[in-house]
């Protein structure tokens, strides 16, 4: 499955090593990508630029801030999908409840996998 080329990606994480994996993993395959490390910088890093196709959050950022972190999430995801990576074993969806949540892929081919199930989720049949 390929990527669709031109799409954007916002993608926050605290884990500088892991925004850059998944930035190169991505832009290889003509995916734009806008890594934030915190959900405070990702207001500044979207001002001026067009609304994201996918916003992927770390689910530890949303564990360690208050309850109002997935309304956040929302407001600044707009219409776009939102994917959690969930550095468990064992995601807990219902936790998240209108986001998907997954396991943080640790490859590239996983990368490009799952940010083009997401991103094509909505894509009308051929």
């Amino acid at each position: 499955m390929r990527a669709p080329a031109g799409a954007t990606v916002l993608l926050v994480d605290r884990e500088a090593l892991y925004r850059w994996f998944v930035a190169e993993s991505l832009r290889e395959h003509g995916v734009d990508v806008v890594p934030c490390a915190s959900l405070d910088e990702v207001s500044d890093a979207r001002r001026g630029s067009a609304a994201p196709d996918l916003v992927i959050v770390d689910a530890e950022l949303l564990d360690r801030r208050d309850p109002d972190a997935l309304r956040i999430v929302r407001r600044l995801a707009g219409d776009a999908p939102c994917l959690v990576l969930d550095s468990g074993r064992t995601p807990t969806p219902s936790r998240f409840g209108w986001v998907t949540v997954a396991v943080k892929p640790v490859d590239t081919a996983a990368v490009v996998a799952l940010v083009t199930s997401q991103l094509r989720r909505d894509a009308p049949a051929a």
